[in-house]
């Protein structure tokens, strides 16, 4: 596939629309569903991420999400913030470092091209980080050809837990990677239509916080 003219995915962004899956739905449905569209195979990630944030809740109060993740074999450190839109679509800063380590360090994202980020992420580097949430799932994903777009589609399946509190995941997860906000809204009709599934507009990462 050529590259999509004017596509709208720029540097460090994450365009996506979550959708929330009936208990009742499996996995092969989608896969079998999906595979006259598939761009490149489906991959399995195990993932176990934990988030963090100040004793203050710097980073809550500023609207930013810290996560580190194992994803299989690899760490990955990640900044997340913004918001989403009336039609369910996420416009968000995402920057991911591959790190060694699973200990907090902020440091790693001060090379980063947003100033004003990496102003506050200076000032809060050498707090101290408690673990606030950790969430454990699988996550089944490719990327699709869909009009003139590429689209991935995750699908995951776990648990969210704060404490000794747990809530499940079961949801689909549609992200623009190349492309058009257009061939998205599409895309995702046509798996609402499919499977019965939601736009939801809660984040994983906003349900942890509300347990």
């Amino acid at each position: 596939m050529e590259q999509s003219k004017g596509s709208v995915v720029k540097q460090d962004q994450e365009i996506e629309i979550k959708l929330a899956l009936d208990k009742t739905i499996d996995f092969s449905e989608i896969h079998d569903f999906l595979e006259c569209h598939r761009h490149e195979p489906w991959e399995g990630i195990n993932m176990c991420a934990i988030y963090y944030d100040t004793p203050t809740r710097d980073l809550k109060q500023a609207q930013i999400a810290y996560r580190i993740r194992q994803e299989n074999d690899d760490i990955v450190a990640t900044i997340k913030a913004g918001d989403v839109d009336k039609d369910g679509i996420a416009h968000r800063l995402e920057i991911n470092r591959k790190v060694k380590t699973t200990e907090p360090d902020l440091s790693v994202f001060l090379d980063a091209p947003h100033q004003g980020l990496v102003n506050l992420l200076e000032l809060l580097k050498k707090e101290h980080f408690e673990p606030v949430l950790k969430m454990e799932f699988t996550r089944c994903c490719a990327k699709f050809e869909y009009g003139d777009s590429i689209i991935e589609v995750a699908v995951d399946r776990g648990d969210i837990s704060k404490g000794e509190k747990m809530i499940p995941i079961w949801e689909l997860e549609l992200e623009l990677k190349e492309g058009t906000i257009e061939d998205l809204k599409r895309f995702q009709q046509t798996m609402e239509d499919c499977f019965q599934a939601e736009v939801d507009t809660v984040s994983k990462y906003q349900k942890g916080l509300a347990l």
